[in-house]
Parts: structure tokens; sequence; C-alpha cells
């Protein structure tokens, strides 16, 4: 066979020593690193050192069992594979044994390339389409005009342009996210001060073991100015805030490991200045215990997933009846394929790890890890999970190769504690085989053929008829760099003015958002997105907080035509990066007004054409997608919706209905081998209502049914013919407080000051369909991690230290980390003409059905803000009718006809 292998490819018999070379080389390390001192200086907890640290081993010593001398069927603990590791190397690298690379993955396949958390860590952040800023030496204080206008064009006898100025002050600067430039001060200033020893890109080369034992850098945020001193400056000519980082630092080189987040600054043009900045912890020390960080893609366990792949070899490919897997991935991320024609598609594995369980006080977490079967080529890393699982404890105080395994499982069977065993019991005859087709057809994105007929013939497209009419100033334009960095983007269009920036971890924040002169929202911003699936199946119920995936840094390239309007404007965002400073992610936002088909008003003949602008992004989270927009319109309306699509996680589809338990009951089969699994989607959003001011109280009203005098008060006058009347019954909440949409009919933020006809201004909070609250009560340990998911509204009164209701990790299960515990917050405060903030919580429940293949068509949720009695009449009572500005200029209708230069 090798033979006739080497004459067919003749180059393989070179990259197979390659492959055996690069194996020995990893043994030896390992062997080598098992020798040596892990202390650094700090005492261990007593562990057994004689377990066998050779990953190809197939003794049991590593789990430190004792066997049982039992002769029964599965679990099986006392016989042993009918097979030797050569053996299975080889059968690992021939196609009939199934190939190589599925260990590894090639450029982010495999081992779960990504940092998908809280019930799958192996979601990966896709191109993130960034641009450098090594070079950036641009004033932090720098922020110039961007190009907002289109071109003039020639309309026939008409050159049609329009020349808008911005509308506002340029102070909004101070909610810039942080550059580049000041990434990079801040790491070099820790590390001077003996707070990190590394950065978050430096420890991609660290072994496992030496990673858990280290102090470094791993998120950067702006640390919002106190809102005192933000409105002093952009209202009253009050001094600028200073500018400061916040800087979250993983501590495992603590005497007691666990995750700080500190302020750092001032920063002053661009970078710290050591003689005058302060590092002041945020946090309690062990707030964050090391267990509940979100783990980063450089901790993957690399080699424990080879060690017990080797050994599930012959089960996968029992499963898939032999297919064509990837060779190891080198380290220019080019994947070579062995013993495969070049016809056949190729695939790799990718493990989806999920937490089952959590010890926050001895630093241990359990991992359920499951392969899933993805084509290289692209697609689907969620909806072919293989029936073949088990689970491996994480204990940082030993190398990975160290770690526990158990709990081996195939097809629904065992349970078994070794690898071993399992293929052992498959050998033997003790499991009934269960088969999945590779044919991923079913889920390709492809379009299938014949096309629908006119589907090649363009839609309708928008274009600016006069040039926008809106205008955009970006952080650090100039004539030669047209980007920017990102730091953020002021916005001005038909009497609106807001700030637009991205979060690094929770993604897009809007600030300072005005109507008419008049502030409405100190700041809206994206908190958590949250997803719980149901399975009894071999998924078992898996979570995910998204937010431990970085969605502030996660955004797809936005492309004109498809994502958004072709006539749109495409902006950055800043990004911290995972190296030693930052970068700008290009074409991450896109602003455009849009004409939606329909009038604002109408009355007879007469009306106005509604028109609005749109700020959007996509954010690509492995495989879900969430794409938030917010909407500004004339009559003072704000709207934020979220829409949710991609790939959905399925589970495996037994053939014989009786031993598939995951549908109908919690799931729906989607394959012949796959259910897709019931689960929620949950957003949280921060609304921080500033309406004419600081002094405003919330008002839920209910319309009921009754008497007069239940309606007023007093007694029914003879004038009142039928003692029964419908009426709004409103409570103004007094004290920090949750209300439920489905329980009132009307949410209403009301300042202190009243329109001519003395009703108060107010804004009204107006929900799209949602559901009102989390399905898990606060005893289950998902409830209690949501706490922000109890209901549609939280009001609390404004605290600067209370900034986020969710932290960034997919490990909060039972125990939510109390400086973003949204039920801590709530502490019986009064909220009385008071400084309000408003968390909400919008989601669906998803049922899945066949049409969710191959991917979601994007549902949406979210709310709106409406004005009550804001104005005398109607907010857009000065917008012009089309008979008083309309002209036609060779037959095209534009909004304005004017000479000017080019």
């Amino acid at each position: 066979n090798t033979s006739k292998h080497i004459k067919t490819h003749p180059h393989s018999i070179i990259m197979f020593s390659r492959l055996i070379l690069l194996l020995g080389v990893l043994n030896a390390i390992i062997l080598a690193t098992a020798q040596q001192d892990v202390g650094d200086g700090r005492s261990l907890r007593s562990r057994d050192k004689t377990r066998e640290t050779n990953i190809f081993s197939r003794t049991p010593k590593r789990n430190n069992r004792k066997r049982s001398n039992s002769s029964t069927p599965p679990p099986v603990n006392n016989v042993r594979p009918l097979i030797n590791p050569s053996e299975l190397l080889n059968g690992l690298f021939n196609r009939t044994g199934g190939g190589g690379d599925g260990i590894f993955g090639g450029g982010g396949g495999g081992i779960g390339g990504g940092n998908r958390t809280g019930g799958g860590f192996g979601g990966g952040i896709g191109d993130r389409n960034r641009t450098g800023l090594s070079g950036i030496t641009d004033n932090i204080d720098s922020f110039h005009l961007g190009e907002f206008l289109t071109r003039p064009i020639r309309n026939g006898r008409c050159i049609e342009g329009l020349n808008v100025k911005f509308q506002g002050e340029l102070r909004d600067r101070i909610f810039d996210q942080l550059s580049s430039r000041e990434i990079r001060s801040i790491n070099m200033f820790l590390k001077n001060q003996d707070v990190i020893e590394f950065t978050r890109s430096q420890i991609e080369g660290l072994r496992s073991r030496r990673i858990q034992d280290s102090n470094y850098s791993t998120f950067f945020q702006l640390y919002a100015p106190p809102k005192e001193q933000a409105l002093a400056y952009l209202d009253n000519d009050g001094d600028r805030p200073d500018r400061y980082a916040r800087v979250t630092v993983y501590r495992g080189a603590a005497d007691t490991r666990d995750v700080m987040i500190y302020k750092v600054g001032p920063l002053r043009n661009g970078r710290v200045l050591p003689q005058e900045a302060t590092v002041t912890p945020l946090l309690a020390d062990g707030e964050i215990p090391w267990a509940q960080r979100t783990p980063l893609k450089a901790e993957r366990p690399l080699l424990l997933y080879a060690r017990e792949a080797l050994f599930l070899w012959p089960l996968v490919r029992s499963i898939t009846g032999g297919i064509c897997l990837g060779g190891l991935a080198d380290r220019t991320n080019i994947t070579t394929f062995l013993n495969c024609s070049v016809t056949e598609t190729k695939f790799n594995l990718y493990f989806v790890n999920s937490l089952t369980s959590i010890d926050a006080t001895s630093d241990l977490r359990i991992f359920k890890v499951q392969p899933v079967l993805i084509p290289v080529a692209g697609g689907s890393k969620t909806l072919q999970p293989l029936p073949i699982s088990y689970k491996y404890v994480e204990d940082p105080d030993l190398n990975e190769t160290e770690w526990a395994t158990f709990g081996f499982q195939y097809c629904g069977q065992g349970t078994v504690d070794f690898a071993e065993d399992l293929l052992f019991a498959f050998q033997e005859g003790f499991l009934q085989n269960c088969t999945m087709d590779p044919d991923f057809a079913w889920a390709s994105l492809n379009s299938e053929r014949p096309f629908r007929k006119l589907s090649n013939v363009p839609g309708p497209t928008a274009y600016d008829q006069v040039g926008r009419r809106y205008t955009v100033l970006s952080s650090g334009v100039t004539r030669r760099d047209t980007v920017g960095d990102g730091g953020g983007h002021k916005v001005s269009w038909m009497d609106w003015g807001f700030h637009v920036s991205s979060d690094p971890i929770y993604g897009m924040v809007l600030r300072n958002i005005k109507f008419k002169d008049v502030r409405i929202a100190y700041e809206i911003s994206l908190q958590e997105y949250s997803s719980a699936y149901s399975s009894a199946g071999t998924r078992s119920e898996m979570f995910f907080f998204d937010s431990a995936s970085e969605p502030g840094s996660s955004f797809a390239k936005l492309r004109l035509g498809v994502d958004c309007p072709a006539n749109a404007m495409l902006l950055a965002v800043a990004d911290y990066d995972s190296g030693f400073g930052g970068s700008v992610i290009e074409d991450s936002i896109c602003i455009f007004e849009e004409s939606t088909g329909e009038p604002l008003w109408h009355f007879e003949d007469r009306g106005i054409e509604r028109t609005v602008l749109r700020v959007r992004s996509i954010t690509s989270i492995g495989s879900n997608e969430y794409i938030p927009t917010f909407t500004f319109m004339p009559d003072g309306t704000f709207d934020m919706k979220i829409d949710v699509g991609g790939y959905m996680y399925g589970s495996y589809a037994f053939a014989l209905e009786s031993r598939n338990v995951d549908s109908p009951t919690f799931g729906q089969r989607i394959s012949a081998t796959t259910n897709g699994l019931l689960h929620d989607q949950l957003i949280a959003i921060k609304a921080d209502l500033d309406v004419i001011g600081r002094n405003n109280t919330l008002v839920t009203g209910t319309v009921a049914y009754g008497t007069y005098t239940q309606a007023t008060g007093s007694p029914k006058p003879s004038s009142v013919t039928y003692d029964a009347v419908r009426y709004m019954d409103t409570t103004r909440v007094s004290t920090e407080s949750a209300v439920n949409v489905r329980d009132v009919d009307l949410i209403s933020v009301q300042s202190t000051e009243t329109n001519a006809w003395g009703a108060a201004r107010s804004y009204d909070v107006e929900f799209h369909k949602t559901v009102s609250k989390q399905k898990y009560p606060m005893g289950h340990p998902i409830g209690r991690a949501r706490p922000w998911a109890n209901s549609n509204l939280a009001v609390t009164l404004h605290d600067d230290k209370e900034a986020f209701c969710s932290y960034n990790s997919g490990f909060q299960v039972a125990r939510p980390i109390a400086s973003f515990d949204l039920a801590s917050f709530q502490n019986g405060e009064s909220v009385a003409e008071k400084d309000l903030v408003l968390w909400l919580m919008v989601g669906k429940e998803h049922y899945p059905k066949s049409e969710d293949i191959p991917v979601v068509s994007n549902f949406g949720t979210g709310f709106s803000l409406k004005p009550r009695n804001m104005f005398d009449r109607a907010a857009y009572s000065d917008l012009r009718e089309p008979d008083d500005v309309g002209t036609v200029c060779n037959d095209t209708i534009v909004t304005q006809c004017m000479r000017t230069t080019e």
C-alpha cells in the first residue's frame, strides 16, 4: 500500500515524515514540560506526579483511577483495546482511517477556532477586516470632518448638490473608544508597573500551564467619563473630563488566581504619562474567580484533544463510513490533505466545548466535548455533531496533558472513563453502531438550480437625489487617512444629533442623543446576547453568553447593496486587537437615509413621504449573526431593532424515532441525522434616558374597566348615564423595580417640564414583539446568571459604577459577578424625579423548523422611544410637503435644484 501511495502521490512520503516528526517533537515537549518546575514560587496542591504524560499512551494512569476486575459489558474497565498506537497513527493518516487535520483544524476549523464560550468556545471570530494602525501619530484630540457629500451630478440643465453644514459641537469626542496609540502606551505602562507580564498576543506562544500562572492584559475599553463631569462639559462649558481606560487583566500569578479590571490613566495626547498615571482596581479581589474567566484562543487544550482523538478515530470512521479529513495544519495555516482525491469533499473536525459544572472556589471547571463535522470549503460548525462525547476537568495547577478525562459516550451509549475502553467496547460488539451521511448539500448556502425566474434581474436600488442630508464627522480622519482611527463618529440629520462608536466587547454604543437640541438619552448600548438550548440527547443543555466572544470586535465586512443600501456610508470602528496595540476594523458600520415607501402622514390628497436615518452593523460570532439597526425618524421617534440569523445548533438525530428523544419535545428533525434544538435568543440593552434633563420619573399605565368612581375617585355626576367606563390607570414608579410588557399598556419616562397644555413632556417606551421574561427561575443556574432577563424593563438610579449588567464570560452560571449583577443594582432606592437607567430585555423563543435550513431567515425584536407631549403639536409639522419643494429636472424628481460651483 505504501509503495502504491508513493507512486501516485510523490510528495506524500515527505509530508508523512514531517507529520511523524511533528508528533515526536510534541511528545518530547510534553515529557520535558512534565519534568520542569511549574511552581513559579507558588505552592501547588498535592498531586500524583507519577501519572503518564505521553499523550499517545494507552495506559490509564493519567486518570489515576483503580480499574475494576469485573468482566461484564460496558462500562468496561478491565480490558485493553485490540489495537496499538502505531495502528492508530496509520489509520489516522490514511483515507480509510479518516485522514488527519480534523484534530487541529485548518485555519480555524478543528479545535475551536475562535473564542465562543459559555457552552461552546469554538465559534471563531471570522475575518475581522482589520487595518493596522502602528504608524498613527495623530493627536488624540484631532477630530476631522469626514467626506459626507455625494459628488454633485449633472442632471440635464440642473447640477444637483447639497451643502449641508454639521449641526452641533464636537465635544462628543470624549466618548471615542481607545486608539491604537493609547493601547500600546497602556500595555507598556502596565508592564513597567509589574501589573502584567504579557499582553494578549504574547501568550499565544506559551504553553497552557505557563499561561495559567501569568498575569496578562486581555480586554481594553474606554472608561466612560463620570456622567456629572461629562454633562458639565457638554452643556455648561465645564472642564473637559480626564480620559481613562478600562483594562481587564487575568491574574494567574496571584496567590489566589482571579480576574481584575483596572481604571488606568489619565491619558494625555494618546498616551499614559507615568508621572501622573494611576492604576485603580475596580473590583474586589476574587470577585471574578479564575474559573469564571473567558478562556482565550491560546488556552485551547490542543494536546488533550489530540490525545483523545487518536483513540476515537475508528469510531469517527465507523459513523461516517470513511471520509477525507485534513492533515495537520502547518505554521502558515496551509492545510495538507493526505490520501484524498481531487474530487473528494474535505472535512475537518471542530471540537465544541460546553460547560457542565464549575467550582469557583478551587479554579476547577468541567467541560463536555463533542466533535462536529464541517466541510473545509466552508459551512456550518453546528449542524453535524457526531454522536461522540467526553468530559474533562480543567485544572490550572496541571499541564493540559494531565487533565482528567471521563464520561466517554458513543451513540448515546456508555458511559466509560477512558477512550480506550469505549473503543474496545465498540470493537467487541458491546455498542450499537450509528451512522451519518457526510453530505452537506442539505445545509449548503449555494443556491439551488434551476434558479427562480427573474431572480437574476437586479431589484430596486437607492440613491441620494441631491447628496446626503446627514453629516458624519469621524475621529482621526485626515487627507492622508480617510478611514480614521475608528474611535467614534458624530452624526447629524434632520434635527437629530448623536455620537456612535463600538465598545470592543459589547458592540455599538450611542451617546448624547438629541432631537431638536433637547437630549433624549445619554447612552443606549448593547449589553449581552444570550441563548440557552434544550436537549435530552447527544447535545445536553448548552448556553451561551456571546459577549464572551467580543461582539464589538467581531464585525462582518459590510457590503453595499446587500447588507446596506448602495448609497450608504461605511464607517470604521476601533479594536484593541490581539496585539500589543490596537487596530481599526473598516466597513463595520453603515449609515444611510432611506425612504420606507410609505407616508409619514396622509389625509385625503395630502401627506409627506416617510424617510428615516439608519445606523447598522453586523456581528458574526461563530455560527450566529446579530444585526442591530438604530433608526431615527423625523417625528422624534427612535427605534432599535436586533435581527438574529445564522446557523442554529443541532443534535444527532437517531434513525429510530423511539431513540430520537429530542424531536419533537426539545426540537425538530431537520435532516436525516440532525435535530434543530429549541432555544431562546435574549438580548440585554442599557438605556440611560435623560428626557429634558436628569430628573425623570417612570410611569406605567393599564387600560382598565370599572365605575366612574373607580376611575376618578369622585362620585358619578348625573351627566354620565352609564356607570361603566374605560380609563387609563397610571402608576408612578417610586423605587427601583421591574416591569413586564405583558402586564401594562403604557410605559413612559416623564420629565418635570410640561408643554403648553400642561401635560408632562415625556417619551414612551414601546417594545416590539418579545418574550416577557426568561423561562428559567432564579433558582436555576442559568436563570441566576441572567437576572437581566427576568423582566422586559428594570429601572435603577444612575450610578457610574453600574456600567454593564453582564460580564463578558460564559461561565457566570449560578454566580453572576457582583459588579455586573442587575439584581444587586436594585436595592430599593427612590427613582421618582431622579436620573434613571432602564435595563431592557427583548428576545424570542425559537422552535426550529425545516425552513431554518441552511440558515435562519433573520428574525428580529427590539423597542422604540416615542415622544409623548414633548411638543405642542406633531414634531413633523415643520417638514415641507412635496408640492412646496419638489422640482422636476429632466423627469427626475429631486428635493432641490440649485446652481453650484464644482
